[in-house]
């Protein structure tokens, strides 16, 4: 029992070194002749891979694997869908008996991602907001719909929503 918190917490001592000393040492600039590749910027998106994959497992741990996949495809799209979806598609890979519950909350991050881009229109020009509100509520409803779906689909299937092996972050 003492061995999963051991392991959280140097997943955690690992992510805020990742964080908070190697990537401000990367330059932020790009380095190859194309200008395509900033180590900086790729550097930040395995840092917000690597937390929203941390995220997920304390919310699997305390809400189960139901709530917990769910939780942390919600509060994941707050930072970035993209990220939990490669996220949510590395633990499918691992764990093929869960796809469904993943790519729900997979969906369910795309829904927040609408929510929030809203949101972000909404301050900066209302008028836009009042363009892009019917297309982008369908679009957040679809995606939020498919999702919980797609999760009672695999709920009904296996039971309940089975659990995901507890793994370092």
């Amino acid at each position: 029992q003492l061995v999963l918190p051991v392991m959280a917490a140097a997943a955690g001592l690992l992510l805020l070194a990742m964080t908070f000393i190697l990537l401000p040492i990367l330059p932020n600039r790009t380095v190859d002749p194309w200008g395509l590749v900033n180590p900086f910027e790729t550097w930040l998106l395995t840092v917000m891979i690597a937390a929203i994959s941390f995220a997920g497992y304390i919310a699997i741990k305390a809400f189960g694997s139901r709530h917990g996949i769910v939780f942390s495809g919600i509060a994941g799209g707050l930072a970035s869908s993209t990220a939990v979806t490669v996220s949510m598609a590395q633990l499918a890979r691992e764990h093929p008996e869960q796809r469904g519950a993943l790519v729900a909350g997979a969906l369910f991050a795309g829904a927040t991602m609408v929510a929030r881009i809203l949101t972000v229109v909404g301050v900066i020009n209302s008028t836009l907001l009042v363009k892009l509100a019917v297309p982008f509520t369908v679009a957040g409803a679809v995606l939020a719909a498919i999702g919980a779906y797609l999760l009672n689909r695999h709920i009904e299937e296996k039971g309940d929503a089975g659990e995901l092996p507890p793994k370092n972050p």
